[in-house]
């Protein structure tokens, strides 16, 4: 499974601290690639002790927070991509 994060989610998420149970680590990996893939998360989970479930379940609180948006990529069957829930203005 791959799973992508825009970068203006990433500079969001940066901007409003959001780095809760090694989300960090993710974002930091995301800034280097942008894409989730299986190297990357056993690196993540080698330098931030977080899994590629773990991940998932905070990106999902994110979603579920209201912050982001869980949609599916033209790029693969099992591909995700995370991207900044549109503001309202006013």
């Amino acid at each position: 499974m791959k799973i992508m994060i825009k970068q203006q989610t990433i500079k969001f998420l940066k901007d409003t601290r959001i780095s809760r149970g090694g989300l960090a680590v993710a974002l930091y990996l995301l800034n280097i690639g942008g894409v989730w893939t299986k190297g990357q998360c056993e690196l993540a989970h080698v330098l931030g002790e977080i899994s590629q479930r773990q991940l998932v379940d905070n990106l999902n609180n994110l979603v579920s927070l209201g912050y982001l948006i869980k949609e599916k990529s033209p790029q693969g069957r099992n591909a995700k991509v995370y991207r900044l829930k549109e503001e309202k203005n006013g």
